[in-house]
Protein backbone atom coordinates (compact mmCIF):
# COMPACT_ATOMS: atom_id res chain seq x y z
CA UNK A 1 0.00 0.00 0.00
CA UNK A 2 0.95 3.77 -0.85
CA UNK A 3 2.70 5.24 2.70
CA UNK A 4 -0.57 7.91 2.60
CA UNK A 5 -3.10 5.40 2.55
CA UNK A 6 -4.23 4.63 5.91
CA UNK A 7 -7.19 3.86 5.36
CA UNK A 8 -6.43 1.13 2.68
CA UNK A 9 -3.50 -0.67 5.56
CA UNK A 10 -6.47 -0.58 8.75
CA UNK A 11 -8.60 -2.33 6.21
CA UNK A 12 -6.02 -4.72 5.43
CA UNK A 13 -5.32 -5.77 8.95
CA UNK A 14 -9.04 -6.07 10.18
CA UNK A 15 -9.70 -8.64 7.33
CA UNK A 16 -9.26 -12.39 7.70
CA UNK A 17 -6.35 -14.03 5.47
CA UNK A 18 -3.89 -16.72 5.55
CA UNK A 19 -0.17 -15.56 5.94
CA UNK A 20 1.92 -17.96 4.65
CA UNK A 21 5.97 -17.53 5.28
CA UNK A 22 8.69 -19.49 3.31
CA UNK A 23 11.42 -19.84 4.66
CA UNK A 24 13.52 -22.91 6.38
CA UNK A 25 12.43 -24.39 9.15
CA UNK A 26 16.10 -25.05 10.60
CA UNK A 27 17.16 -21.99 10.53
CA UNK A 28 14.11 -20.53 12.34
CA UNK A 29 15.49 -19.58 16.33
CA UNK A 30 12.68 -17.72 17.25
CA UNK A 31 9.46 -16.76 16.52
CA UNK A 32 7.26 -13.90 17.58
CA UNK A 33 3.63 -13.62 16.15
CA UNK A 34 1.82 -12.23 19.27
CA UNK A 35 -1.64 -10.27 19.00
CA UNK A 36 -2.15 -11.53 14.78
CA UNK A 37 -5.78 -13.20 15.40
CA UNK A 38 -3.32 -16.52 15.03
CA UNK A 39 -6.28 -19.30 14.94
CA UNK A 40 -4.16 -21.80 13.72
CA UNK A 41 -0.39 -22.69 14.10
CA UNK A 42 2.15 -25.10 11.92
CA UNK A 43 2.15 -28.35 11.75
CA UNK A 44 5.83 -28.30 10.74
CA UNK A 45 8.41 -29.56 13.75
CA UNK A 46 10.55 -26.18 14.30
CA UNK A 47 13.48 -28.49 15.48
CA UNK A 48 16.12 -25.61 16.50
CA UNK A 49 13.95 -23.17 17.63
CA UNK A 50 14.46 -21.93 21.11
CA UNK A 51 11.98 -19.04 21.41
CA UNK A 52 8.01 -18.90 20.51
CA UNK A 53 5.80 -15.74 20.94
CA UNK A 54 2.03 -16.96 20.28
CA UNK A 55 0.48 -15.11 23.14
CA UNK A 56 -3.02 -12.97 22.78
CA UNK A 57 -3.99 -14.87 20.05
CA UNK A 58 -7.43 -16.40 19.15
CA UNK A 59 -5.88 -20.32 19.12
CA UNK A 60 -8.60 -22.75 21.10
CA UNK A 61 -6.20 -25.06 22.38
CA UNK A 62 -2.55 -25.31 22.50
CA UNK A 63 -0.44 -26.71 19.63
CA UNK A 64 1.98 -29.72 20.05
CA UNK A 65 5.67 -28.54 20.63
CA UNK A 66 6.27 -31.69 21.85
CA UNK A 67 8.88 -32.71 19.15
CA UNK A 68 10.49 -29.30 19.92
CA UNK A 69 13.64 -30.38 21.13
CA UNK A 70 15.34 -27.35 21.47
CA UNK A 71 12.54 -24.49 22.60
CA UNK A 72 13.41 -23.46 25.97
CA UNK A 73 11.21 -20.26 25.87
CA UNK A 74 7.52 -20.65 25.26
CA UNK A 75 4.83 -18.08 25.68
CA UNK A 76 0.91 -18.63 25.41
CA UNK A 77 -0.47 -16.36 27.91
CA UNK A 78 -3.79 -14.59 26.02
CA UNK A 79 -5.36 -17.28 24.01
CA UNK A 80 -8.69 -18.85 25.58
CA UNK A 81 -7.90 -22.54 25.58
CA UNK A 82 -11.13 -23.24 27.67
CA UNK A 83 -13.11 -23.15 24.26
CA UNK A 84 -11.10 -26.53 23.22
CA UNK A 85 -13.38 -29.15 21.39
CA UNK A 86 -11.56 -31.52 23.99
CA UNK A 87 -12.63 -31.04 27.49
CA UNK A 88 -9.10 -31.99 28.86
CA UNK A 89 -7.16 -29.51 26.82
CA UNK A 90 -9.15 -26.98 28.82
CA UNK A 91 -7.16 -26.83 31.82
CA UNK A 92 -3.21 -27.34 32.03
CA UNK A 93 -3.92 -31.13 32.47
CA UNK A 94 -2.08 -34.34 31.64
CA UNK A 95 -2.70 -33.89 27.90
CA UNK A 96 -1.46 -30.19 28.05
CA UNK A 97 1.54 -30.75 29.64
CA UNK A 98 2.62 -34.06 27.57
CA UNK A 99 2.26 -31.09 24.66
CA UNK A 100 5.09 -29.07 26.02
CA UNK A 101 8.83 -29.35 25.32
CA UNK A 102 10.69 -31.21 27.28
CA UNK A 103 14.00 -28.77 27.43
CA UNK A 104 10.91 -25.82 28.31
CA UNK A 105 12.90 -23.08 30.68
CA UNK A 106 10.33 -20.09 30.60
CA UNK A 107 6.75 -21.08 30.50
CA UNK A 108 4.29 -17.90 30.30
CA UNK A 109 0.50 -19.57 30.63
CA UNK A 110 -1.50 -16.64 32.06
CA UNK A 111 -4.86 -15.75 30.95
CA UNK A 112 -5.16 -18.85 28.89
CA UNK A 113 -6.55 -22.01 30.79
CA UNK A 114 -9.39 -22.33 33.65
CA UNK A 115 -9.77 -25.10 36.37
CA UNK A 116 -7.70 -26.70 38.69
CA UNK A 117 -4.12 -27.67 37.28
CA UNK A 118 -3.24 -31.27 37.31
CA UNK A 119 -0.53 -31.78 34.83
CA UNK A 120 2.98 -32.28 36.08
CA UNK A 121 5.45 -29.24 35.43
CA UNK A 122 8.30 -30.79 37.89
CA UNK A 123 9.65 -32.32 35.43
CA UNK A 124 10.92 -29.70 33.29
CA UNK A 125 13.58 -27.49 33.86
CA UNK A 126 11.33 -24.08 34.74
CA UNK A 127 13.41 -21.36 35.74
CA UNK A 128 10.70 -18.63 35.19
CA UNK A 129 6.90 -19.99 35.54
CA UNK A 130 4.30 -16.66 34.69
CA UNK A 131 0.59 -18.17 35.19
CA UNK A 132 -0.92 -14.68 35.81
CA UNK A 133 -4.75 -14.35 35.49
CA UNK A 134 -6.95 -11.04 36.38
CA UNK A 135 -9.67 -10.94 39.20
CA UNK A 136 -12.84 -11.83 38.17
CA UNK A 137 -12.01 -13.41 34.64
CA UNK A 138 -12.99 -16.67 33.82
CA UNK A 139 -9.63 -17.96 32.93
CA UNK A 140 -8.21 -18.26 36.32
CA UNK A 141 -6.83 -21.42 37.85
CA UNK A 142 -7.90 -23.19 41.11
CA UNK A 143 -6.82 -25.05 44.17
CA UNK A 144 -3.20 -26.03 44.04
CA UNK A 145 -0.70 -23.89 42.17
CA UNK A 146 1.65 -25.92 40.62
CA UNK A 147 4.63 -27.68 41.71
CA UNK A 148 7.58 -26.88 39.64
CA UNK A 149 11.22 -28.16 39.32
CA UNK A 150 12.65 -26.80 42.95
CA UNK A 151 16.50 -26.47 41.63
CA UNK A 152 15.85 -24.93 38.88
CA UNK A 153 12.73 -22.36 39.49
CA UNK A 154 13.74 -18.45 40.03
CA UNK A 155 10.79 -16.94 39.34
CA UNK A 156 7.36 -17.79 39.93
CA UNK A 157 4.23 -15.78 39.20
CA UNK A 158 0.58 -17.02 39.70
CA UNK A 159 -0.84 -13.65 40.42
CA UNK A 160 -4.78 -13.04 39.79
CA UNK A 161 -6.16 -16.38 40.01
CA UNK A 162 -7.88 -18.35 42.37
CA UNK A 163 -5.23 -20.68 43.80
CA UNK A 164 -6.42 -21.14 47.61
CA UNK A 165 -2.32 -22.50 48.53
CA UNK A 166 1.13 -23.03 46.95
CA UNK A 167 2.96 -26.65 46.89
CA UNK A 168 5.12 -27.08 50.15
CA UNK A 169 8.04 -28.19 47.78
CA UNK A 170 8.24 -24.60 46.19
CA UNK A 171 8.93 -23.12 50.20
CA UNK A 172 11.86 -25.14 49.64
CA UNK A 173 13.46 -24.10 46.49
CA UNK A 174 16.64 -22.92 46.88
CA UNK A 175 17.06 -20.25 44.20
CA UNK A 176 14.12 -18.74 44.22
CA UNK A 177 14.51 -14.72 43.42
CA UNK A 178 10.84 -13.19 42.28
CA UNK A 179 7.78 -14.69 43.93
CA UNK A 180 4.39 -13.34 43.24
CA UNK A 181 1.38 -15.31 44.10
CA UNK A 182 -0.53 -12.13 44.71
CA UNK A 183 -4.62 -11.85 44.18
CA UNK A 184 -4.96 -15.51 44.89
CA UNK A 185 -7.11 -17.21 47.97
CA UNK A 186 -4.60 -18.06 49.89
CA UNK A 187 -5.38 -19.67 53.21
CA UNK A 188 -1.94 -21.07 54.75
CA UNK A 189 -0.54 -19.15 57.53
CA UNK A 190 3.18 -18.88 58.75
CA UNK A 191 4.45 -19.16 55.02
CA UNK A 192 8.17 -19.66 55.26
CA UNK A 193 10.68 -19.75 51.77
CA UNK A 194 13.90 -21.32 52.39
CA UNK A 195 15.63 -19.72 49.69
CA UNK A 196 18.32 -17.04 50.88
CA UNK A 197 18.44 -15.56 47.70
CA UNK A 198 14.74 -14.21 47.61
CA UNK A 199 14.57 -10.32 45.63
CA UNK A 200 11.32 -9.92 45.30
CA UNK A 201 8.06 -11.40 46.87
CA UNK A 202 4.42 -10.00 46.77
CA UNK A 203 1.85 -11.85 48.10
CA UNK A 204 -0.31 -9.09 48.68
CA UNK A 205 -4.53 -9.23 48.58
CA UNK A 206 -4.71 -12.52 49.81
CA UNK A 207 -7.09 -11.85 52.76
CA UNK A 208 -6.81 -14.91 54.84
CA UNK A 209 -3.25 -15.17 54.72
CA UNK A 210 -1.66 -13.70 58.23
CA UNK A 211 1.49 -14.28 58.25
CA UNK A 212 4.84 -14.57 56.46
CA UNK A 213 8.27 -15.06 57.47
CA UNK A 214 11.18 -13.36 55.75
CA UNK A 215 13.90 -13.97 58.87
CA UNK A 216 17.20 -13.36 57.10
CA UNK A 217 16.22 -12.32 53.74
CA UNK A 218 19.12 -10.02 53.18
CA UNK A 219 18.93 -9.71 49.32
CA UNK A 220 15.25 -8.74 49.62
CA UNK A 221 14.54 -5.19 47.92
CA UNK A 222 10.96 -5.52 47.48
CA UNK A 223 8.36 -6.68 49.59
CA UNK A 224 4.35 -6.45 49.25
CA UNK A 225 2.26 -8.29 52.36
CA UNK A 226 2.09 -8.87 55.91
CA UNK A 227 5.04 -9.91 57.69
CA UNK A 228 6.31 -11.30 60.86
CA UNK A 229 10.56 -11.98 62.33
CA UNK A 230 13.10 -9.96 61.73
Amino acid sequence: FPSHDSQALKLFYKQYRILEIYFPPNKIKTLSIPGTGLRTFTNIVLANTETINISNNDLFELPNFSAFTNLTNLNISRNNFTRSACTALRTLSADVVARLPSALSVFTAGHTFGGTITGDLSTFPISSLNLSSESGSDRRFGGTSPAVNTTTIQSYNIAGNGFTAIPTSLLTAPNLKFITISGNSLNQDNIAFDSAVIESFDISSNPSVNLVKLNGKEKLKSYAGIVTGK
